[in-house]
């Protein structure tokens, strides 16, 4: 395994599980690029870039209309727990 491939593959077993979406998507996004077998190519920058502001734009979007949300004084980890108790029973 080449240091590169082991320094990405520590990249995201120490990421949040809540990060790993946007990066699975991001990687099968790559995959989707691939020419052929033999060859790859790299999307256009200005589309890449065109893509990706408009990704940002969409977020900073959500953000403001769920500003008191994001705010509020919610507990997401016990959230979460009551969530999963709900659905699977209680964690003994």
């Amino acid at each position: 395994m080449t240091a590169l491939r082991q320094e990405a593959l520590q990249m995201v077993n120490d990421m949040p599980e809540y990060l790993l979406m946007t990066v699975i998507q991001f990687l099968q996004n790559l995959q989707l690029k691939e020419v052929d077998s033999t060859e790859t190519e790299i999307v256009d920058d200005d589309e890449f870039f065109a893509k990706r502001a408009k990704a940002i734009a969409n977020i900073k979007e959500w953000q403001k209309c769920n500003e008191d949300l994001l705010k509020s004084d919610i507990d997401w980890d016990k959230e979460i727990e009551i969530a999963l108790e709900e659905k699977y029973g209680p964690f003994n």
